[in-house]
């Protein structure tokens, strides 16, 4: 979740029209603003302008984790690969964790419907 700070900040207006002067001097206008961090950058924001908040929709690791064991386990069927150890090389994990992700294609259909299920819900 992206941090927000709130802030007061004061606004300087000057005229659009550099032909009519200000009559008492600059407008000073006062506005909340909204300090939004986005990785290494930082943007001020109205809050007005601010877009409201969407839950986060992505799928659930562990639904993210069956859909690739069974991706890998059709490629060792297709003779892609050779088995688990030649994807823990070609991917820089361990044998036993190539394994572990390997297991879930073999869980019950039901217990696999579960998780995909599960990842859909809204928190």
């Amino acid at each position: 979740m992206t941090p927000v700070v709130q802030t007061e900040t004061v606004i300087e207006a000057v005229p659009v029209d550099p032909a009519t002067p200000a009559t008492n001097g600059p407008r000073v206008i006062a506005a909340r603003m909204v300090r939004v961090r986005r990785r290494h950058a930082v943007a001020f924001v109205d809050e007005a302008a601010q877009k409201p908040t969407i839950p986060d929709s992505r799928p659930s690791r562990a639904a993210v984790l069956l859909a690739t064991a069974h991706r890998m386990q059709e490629m060792i069927d297709r003779g892609e690969v050779d088995g688990p150890a030649e994807f823990a090389r070609r991917l820089g994990v361990s044998r036993a964790r190539v394994t572990q992700v390997l297991a879930l294609a073999c869980l019950d259909p039901g217990r696999q419907e579960d998780i995909l299920l599960s990842s859909m819900r809204t928190p």
